[in-house]
């Protein structure tokens, strides 16, 4: 009779420890989600505070009344790339 209170107690005990190992899985994903996002907040943070904005003075641009009214914004002779580096992979 002992034996068969012991194999019961030994059964409840794992089903309990698979319960908290999901509830432990659970809790570090939450951590995680909200360690990133704060960490978006920080970056946003730093760009606000810390990175100096352009010197608009240079340029002085006339535009038109309710520009632009139609939504169509048209570029001529611009150019984009990413910085000069080469990448090299074996």
């Amino acid at each position: 009779m002992r034996f068969y209170f012991f194999i019961g107690i030994i059964g409840l005990a794992i089903s309990y420890a698979l319960t908290v190992t999901g509830l432990l899985n659970g809790f570090v994903t939450v951590f995680t989600e909200t360690e990133k996002e704060m960490v978006s907040v920080e970056r946003a943070m730093e760009y606000i505070e810390e990175v100096e904005s352009e010197n608009y003075s240079e340029t002085k641009v006339n535009l038109p009344y309710m520009w632009p009214a139609q939504g169509v914004v048209e570029f001529q002779n611009v150019f984009l790339r990413y910085r000069c580096v080469q990448i090299f992979m074996k």
